[in-house]
């Protein structure tokens, strides 16, 4: 039996999946770092606005008098009761006369009321500085979105193509896969493949053990991947390990009307079946000796619903 590189097909290189999921961790965490960052900045730069009671007083246009107050008041800074240059004294009570009482419950000395000081400018709302700080914490906040949004899309692919290897498919049950294919795909899992990989009893077979009385599977997430240029690879790379007897056939899927292609390999000594499905998530391959291509076509076909479990 062949192993998986055998036939030339590997899950290793990256794929639109792979990619989408590297960019939308990385924007993950620049967008987390960044908001963390210019939240900072922003609570530094609204520190250093002036305070409302540290205002500065209103300044005058250039040649325009202050503003003076009513005739008869005092002037700005002048003391009450002083009289203004240029006017009348006041009036002085006479000898031996004392001087008025204001009214019962009236204060001493009551004068005119303090001159009016119109309040400072209002307190800066903003400033350049933290104007550039709201603006950096934009572009962290739609970083941060945009990694968001990667990963959901990345969650919705995964989870229409998930996968599982269960101990009984199809109504099949699972044995122990043989070494030396166990061995081969254990590389490949060891090279960051996302394969997964299963042995299971060969239906003419049952309760026999070994390579040749048992169906071999593989398969793994390809994301964003056009069925028909993946199938032509697998059946490109399978001819280059011997010969493809009667060519390539077509088989009912099983899922979602989905076609299983099938192809007989013969090499030295052996005549192997392999059956191959691909949608836009998934790729799988299973293949066996001492069946043929319909057979294998519909024991993949009631194995691949075990096979790709939906949410």
């Amino acid at each position: 039996m062949l192993g998986l590189s055998s036939y030339g097909l590997r899950f290793g290189p990256p794929n639109a999946l792979t990619v989408t999921v590297v960019i939308g961790l990385i924007a993950l965490l620049v967008g987390v770092v960044g908001v963390l960052l210019t939240n900072r900045r922003v609570a530094a730069a609204r520190a250093k606005l002036p305070p409302p009671h540290l205002a500065p007083p209103p300044q005058q246009p250039h040649g325009i008098p202050p503003a003076q107050p009513p005739y008869g008041q005092p002037q700005f800074g002048q003391p009450v009761g002083q009289p203004q240059f240029g006017g009348p004294p006041p009036p002085q009570s006479g000898y031996g006369v004392p001087p008025a009482q204001p009214p019962f419950g009236q204060p001493q000395f009551a004068g005119p009321p303090p001159p009016f000081v119109p309040p400072g400018p209002p307190r800066p709302l903003t400033s350049p500085e933290l104007q550039r700080a709201q603006l950096l914490r934009g572009f962290a906040i739609a970083t941060l979105i945009a990694g968001i949004l990667a990963m959901g899309v990345h969650y919705d692919v995964r989870l229409d193509g998930r996968i599982a290897i269960p101990e009984v498919a199809g109504g099949i049950p699972r044995v122990p896969t043989p070494p030396a294919v166990e061995a081969d795909a254990q590389r490949q899992l060891r090279n960051g493949s996302s394969l997964k990989y299963g042995t299971y009893e060969h239906p003419k077979y049952k309760g026999v053990r070994g390579p040749e009385a048992s169906v071999m599977v593989f398969y793994g997430l390809e994301g964003n991947q056009q069925p028909s240029a993946t199938f032509d690879r697998a059946f490109v790379a399978l001819g280059k390990k011997g010969k493809l007897l009667n060519g390539v056939s077509d088989h009912p899927g099983g899922r979602g009307n989905e076609t299983i292609r099938c192809a007989s390999l013969q090499g030295p000594g052996f005549v192997e079946a392999h059956c191959f499905w691909a949608d836009a998530t998934t790729f799988g391959h299973l293949f066996a000796t001492e069946i043929t291509e319909p057979e294998l076509a519909e024991l993949l076909a009631r194995m691949r619903p075990d096979l790709e479990p939906t949410a």
